[in-house]
């Protein structure tokens, strides 16, 4: 399932979860009733121990650790097997390290513990475990932008400070390609090079809504579209970009808007096909088109130019040159572990059942459904962990019954957290909850996050929320439990929403 990354990587990546975090478990104060994580699955008479530095055919001992946490499962289920769960049930122990992931541990009902004989999976007391999804970018190589031509291409104020470097690793090409990519430097992430740096540009005139299809709603086909034909809106903003925009566009032809173009409370992003005369043109067709009929102009951020790299975090990628340009929070050295967010969920629980997962950190995923995933079972919990640096969701909870999160930390995501189970049709109460958590966004500008509580009878309690661009919790179902929570500084970039939304049916 995983490999180490280098040492250094490890310390960094540690010290960015301490400056990030801190402890940020302390601000959420309210007492939980009844749960408290000493209490939780202590004692385990049978012990495995995983280690950067062990090999799968060791025994899993202290002194012969696993290398990975698949193995260790295999042992569990061998143990379970021979002999049946002892009393305590087992713990796999995870020593200090960063491990790449590249592989989804998968754990069923063979994987399960008891209430009294728990399977737990969990980091060492005292040390800092970390699951890293990023694809690695070579550090070394960077070098200042020096040719004439290129610095041209700079805004002023970042000619000197942007360093780049060529990609010459096929896969992580296409992965810096995407309109949505995301690295981070160090375990913090950093922004797609964008305009305006904070808040958002406005449209000065619609000059042509564009085309307008709705999935689901408008009759036949959506329309079809080309660079050479493009169908989307047409518009000016008010304020001056920090560069050449139509030159930059006629170079790479790629970039895209995103925002409030017709409505404040449905926010969309489109590509850009052309640049003209201070017009932007959008290439696609979009579901309300480009309005600005409000009394508020609508308002945009434009993303993936060059030119609008201009200040430390943000970064460019250059698709037919294959050159990534940044602005590096602080200098880059060989020390420095820069990566893009590439791997795939850490755990999925499907069907397990009295299976702990604790006290360690999952970063940099962008595939599969959450970075832990839950489906179905019964009295399986997440704890102590910290979920971060993902376009997916942080931990999703769907189905069975007693299934919970409790004291963990998550925050630039795409989304935070799905709550749902229970039986609508009989209002069944599912039992599943999250307690205690903190759920923000730190460095993020662009990722909405959000809480989706669905089904009949979970619970959401005791949590801490807060710098969420839109309303952070939306429910939906019957018999949830939500109260005790603090919410504060959220929607703050729609015109409609509150903190919590209840969506009928």
């Amino acid at each position: 399932m995983q490999s180490s990354h280098n040492g250094a990587h490890t310390a960094r990546v540690r010290a960015g979860i301490t400056r990030v975090v801190g402890k940020l478990r302390t601000l959420c104060l309210l007492a939980v009733p009844v749960l408290t994580l000493s209490s939780l699955c202590a004692g385990a008479a049978a012990e495995f121990y995983v280690a950067l530095d062990g090999k799968d055919t060791n025994a899993g001992t202290e002194g012969a650790p696993f290398a990975t946490l698949r193995r260790a499962r295999d042992a569990v289920r061998a143990l379970k097997q021979a002999e049946g769960l002892p009393d305590g049930g087992v713990t796999v122990w995870i020593e200090e390290g960063v491990y790449c992931l590249d592989t989804t541990l998968q754990l069923d009902a063979e994987d399960s513990g008891t209430k009294d004989a728990p399977v737990v999976y969990r980091a060492r007391e005292g040390e800092d475990v970390v699951f890293d999804g990023s694809r690695p970018i070579d550090t070394t190589s960077f070098r200042a932008v020096k040719e004439t031509a290129t610095l041209a291409r700079l805004c002023p104020a970042a000619r000197g400070s942007v360093v780049q470097t060529v990609i010459d690793d096929d896969r992580l090409v296409e992965a810096l390609s995407h309109n949505d990519a995301k690295i981070s430097s160090d375990g913090r992430m950093m922004q797609m090079a964008r305009f305006p740096n904070v808040g958002y540009c406005h449209i000065k005139e619609s000059l042509d809504k564009g085309a307008v299809y709705a999935h689901g709603r408008t009759k036949g086909e959506p329309p079809s579209f080309s660079l050479a034909e493009p169908i989307g809106g047409v518009f000016t903003v008010v304020e001056a970009p920090s560069g050449d925009w139509e030159a930059e566009f006629k170079r790479v032809q790629k970039a895209a808007v995103s925002g409030y173009l017709s409505y404040d409370w449905y926010r969309e992003t489109h590509r850009i096909a052309a640049i003209r005369d201070g017009a932007i043109q959008l290439l696609e067709y979009s579901r309300y088109g480009v309005l600005n009929q409000e009394k508020i102009p609508r308002r945009l951020v434009v993303r993936n130019l060059l030119c609008e790299l201009d200040q430390p975090g943000e970064w460019y990628f250059d698709e037919a040159a294959r050159t990534l340009f940044l602005w590096p929070y602080e200098s880059i050295h060989n020390r420095t572990y820069l990566g893009c967010w590439s791997g795939p969920s850490f755990a999925l629980l499907s069907g397990a059942c009295h299976v702990t997962i604790r006290d360690i950190a999952v970063q940099c995923t962008a595939t599969g459904e959450g970075l832990l995933v839950v489906k179905g079972g019964s009295d399986n919990l997440v704890a102590g962990c910290t979920f971060r640096n993902s376009t997916r969701t942080g931990v999703v909870l769907s189905g069975g019954t007693n299934n919970g999160m409790v004291g963990c930390d998550l925050y630039d995501l795409g989304s935070h957290l799905v709550l749902e189970g229970g039986e609508t049709k009989t209002l069944t109460p599912a039992g599943n909850y999250a307690y205690n958590n903190h759920l923000t966004q730190v460095e993020s500008r662009d990722l909405y996050g959000r809480v989706r509580i669905r089904g009949v009878g979970n619970r959401f309690q005791n949590n801490l929320l807060h710098n969420f661009v839109g309303q952070p919790i939306t429910v939906g179902g019957n018999d949830h439990v939500l109260e005790r929570n603090e919410i504060f500084n959220v929607g703050f970039e729609e015109g409609d929403g509150g903190a919590m939304y209840a969506a009928t049916g």
